[in-house]
């Protein structure tokens, strides 16, 4: 049986996708059917698979749930949660439902739960109460995803003692590593990513590998010091063409600038990505209309850090960093009902997140003084908030041999004054997180960039 948590996070997120087709329908409806955007479509029946998912498992929990006559009649597929809406692409020529019969008849109701954690996927939201019908929605998942090798090599290893030779031989081998002209070992062209998501505070990450199912974290390496989470990013283009994007996650050894420099140095050294995206919460400016709960996205960055002091006070000598011009136009492409869907935490009170795309200062200070904001809004009036660690995440990205792009997003979980830190305010903090995270990952499945032949 479920736990209330559970149930409360469903129950979120049926309500999330609701809100978020009834968007969509009205902008079907101001269209016309014969008008509407492919995009919204693909909204529209995403979203419904997505309620007809929920409302599955909470009755399946015992839970009841209305029909509403905008949830449509929709056969629910393998959840959603687990890396967004199936993609029908071609797969492996693995054999799926022999695959299927061989889980089913060798391995017991523990070992297949054992086998779906170590592939990142949630045994109870699999469809339906028996050993087989887990099986089959577990191999029916990964095939839409284009992974059953990856099931069959997982399976293999926890279970050697069995014959899987009927369903071909899959590599285990790691790619060979490449070494430099100055004898330093450099990342295998296989380990190159699409992105490095760089987060400062352990609950960022957290709120941020919560969107990412499926993901792994790796062994630690001789070429840094640091932890890193690898994924995949299933995504689709706006005519429906799918796209996989290749993601790294990693946290900050503590905050501020120079270890946001030292990490995504590291990171870009390790992985070359194409883009580095800087994913967590800040400080808003409740001037610009900027509320808690909303989403900053950087236009550009604003240091303030250099200062020359003065007998009259200090002078900031403000350093500008530009975000990837690809990214920022994706951006301002996202619906809103895009990335809500992708909200799992409930908001401590009523009302409805918006998102904002402007400059962001950055510094090693904590700011909880708002005359300090004032006297920077002098020099930039339209600045949105303020945080710590995109100032040296953004030079370490200009200073890269091969510059991948920079993009800042921002939950705002406090308006960096006086009340920052009191209860009122901190019970914004798991919601900034996912927030931020949502944004981050509806950006990603939008399929912002074209995919690259390494």
């Amino acid at each position: 049986m479920a736990s209330p948590e559970q149930i409360k996070q469903q129950q979120v997120m049926l309500r999330n996708h609701r809100d978020t087709l009834a968007s969509l329908l009205q902008q079907q409806a101001i269209f016309g059917t014969a008008y509407t955007p492919p995009s919204v479509i693909h909204g529209i029946r995403e979203a419904r698979e997505n309620i007809a998912r929920i409302k599955q498992i909470l009755r399946g929990w015992g839970v009841t749930v209305e029909d509403l006559p905008d949830d449509g009649d929709v056969q629910p597929t393998v959840s959603s949660q687990y890396g967004g809406a199936p993609v029908a692409r071609p797969t492996s020529q693995i054999d799926g439902p022999a695959l299927r019969r061989h889980l089913t008849n060798h391995l017991s109701d523990s070992e297949l739960r054992n086998l779906c954690d170590d592939l990142g996927i949630d045994y109870e939201n699999l469809s339906g109460q028996a050993k087989g019908d887990k099986a089959r929605e577990l191999v029916q998942y990964m095939s839409r995803r284009n992974r059953l090798e990856e099931l069959l090599r997982a399976a293999q290893k926890a279970h050697p003692d069995l014959d899987w030779s009927a369903f071909g031989s899959v590599s285990t081998q790691a790619a060979p590593t490449q070494t430099t002209t100055s004898g330093t070992t450099a990342a295998p062209a296989s380990d190159a990513v699409d992105f490095v998501i760089i987060t400062a505070l352990e609950e960022e990450r957290d709120a941020m590998l919560n969107k990412l199912p499926g993901y792994q974290r790796l062994s630690p390496s001789t070429e840094d010091i640091r932890v890193y989470y690898r994924a995949k990013v299933e995504a689709s283009f706006p005519d429906g063409e799918p796209v996989t994007y290749s993601v790294v996650v990693t946290t900050l050894l503590g905050m501020g600038r120079v270890q946001a420099a030292t990490a995504t140095s590291d990171a870009i050294r390790r992985w070359r990505p194409r883009y580095v995206l800087l994913v967590g919460i800040a400080g808003g400016i409740e001037a610009k209309g900027v509320q808690l709960g909303d989403v900053l996205v950087s236009e550009q960055v604003v240091d303030y850090e250099l200062q020359k002091l003065t007998e009259t006070g200090p002078q900031v000598r403000w350093q500008v960093h530009r975000v990837d011009p690809r990214l920022q136009n994706a951006t301002q492409h996202l619906t809103f009902g895009e990335w809500h869907s992708q909200i799992e935490v409930e908001r401590p009170t009523p009302g409805r997140p918006k998102r904002h795309i402007g400059p962001v200062a950055t510094g090693d200070k904590v700011i909880a003084f708002g005359e300090v904001l004032e006297k920077y809004r002098d020099v930039w009036p339209a600045l949105l908030g303020v945080e710590m660690e995109a100032g040296g995440a953004a030079s370490a990205v200009f200073q890269a041999a091969k510059q991948p792009g920079f993009l800042m997003i921002r939950g705002v979980s406090d308006f960096a004054d006086q009340h920052k830190g009191t209860p009122d305010v901190e019970r914004w903090r798991e919601y900034a997180c996912d927030v931020a995270a949502s944004y981050a990952i509806a950006l990603l499945k939008s399929g912002p960039v074209p995919p690259e032949s390494r």
